[in-house]
């Protein structure tokens, strides 16, 4: 799985959608947050790229969740 800085992702498990903000690829680690975000902002926080559910087309772009908003 290819990611990059402002992909939308699901962890396994999860029905909620997350973006990645920043990647370790050396560490297989990467920073993400809740998305969409929150009024008052959303925490980062470290996840293992293990934990990351496959990206579909769908879930890939975060502006695309916006539509219709």
């Amino acid at each position: 799985m290819t990611l990059h800085q402002g992909d939308c992702i699901q962890l396994h498990g999860e029905e909620e959608f997350f973006q990645v903000i920043g990647i370790d690829d050396s560490q297989n680690r990467c920073w993400i947050r809740r998305w969409p975000l929150m009024a008052n902002g959303s925490p980062v926080f470290e996840v293992s790229i293990k934990q990351i559910s496959h990206c579909t087309d769908k879930v890939k772009h975060p502006i695309s969740l916006m539509e219709g908003i």
